[in-house]
């Protein structure tokens, strides 16, 4: 039988840290061929791409590739690495992978001509015609090798909006039926699969099915893809 000892209350509530600030929620992918080239080891020289405050607004900065694709004795190329440039600072790029050693930038929002990215601590504005291919998140996670993120939540609900019942495993291999928007937030319809489509059987059964929030309480995605297939 398990005791319980109540722990002395302390006179002061220790400091906490401030909860993380929820980031705008990813819609898609955009690749940047001016700076990040068409694929691995492209020599085709970067060219900087303008960032601005809005559509069409007043340009704060730009990015740039401070080091381009280079060959590797050892075979292949060495990554190159792409800064945001924003007065006196310099930031690494967040990006995602969209294919094999394809780099993205990750868009929160769009606008006739334009894509909003995600930066370091903040968001910019890129003109399309400085942008490569856009593709949406529930795209790339329905005809992609999907899979629960480690933050997804733990339970799936019976119809997009409604409460968690059934429990499934963070990591799990999954397939994405439908989509849903449910007041402004995006759902997925999932099947839970029994294994890995990369193993023995390409077709696993399905062990739970429902629908899942798209994305978590910090805009993160909850279902995502391997990128570089199996």
């Amino acid at each position: 039988m398990a005791v319980l000892i109540a722990a002395p209350q302390p006179t002061a509530a220790p400091p906490t840290a401030a909860p993380a600030p929820a980031a705008a929620p990813l819609i898609g992918l955009l690749t940047l061929p001016r700076v990040f080239g068409e694929g691995a080891c492209d020599p085709t020289p970067p060219r900087p791409v303008p960032l601005h405050a809005a559509p069409g607004g007043v340009r704060i900065g730009e990015l740039r590739t401070v080091r381009p694709w280079r060959q590797n004795p050892e075979g292949g190329c060495d990554p190159l690495e792409v800064r945001v440039l924003r007065g006196t600072r310099r930031d690494s790029l967040p990006t995602r992978e969209m294919g094999y050693e394809e780099a993205a930038a990750i868009v929160t929002a769009r606008a006739p001509g334009w894509y909003r990215i995600r930066l370091h601590d903040a968001e910019a504005w890129v003109a399309d015609s400085t942008s490569g291919r856009f593709v949406w998140y529930a795209q790339l996670v329905a005809e992609g090798l999907a899979y629960l993120e480690a933050r997804a939540p733990s339970h799936l609900s019976a119809s997009a909006g409604a409460p968690g019942r059934v429990a499934v495993e963070p990591g799990a291999s999954v397939r994405v039926t439908k989509t849903a928007d449910v007041a402004g937030a995006l759902w997925f319809e999932i099947e839970v699969l029994r294994s890995s489509p990369c193993g023995d059987d390409p077709d696993p059964p399905t062990t739970a099915r429902g629908w899942l929030r798209a994305h978590d309480a910090l805009g993160e995605p909850t279902v995502w893809f391997h990128s570089r297939g199996c």
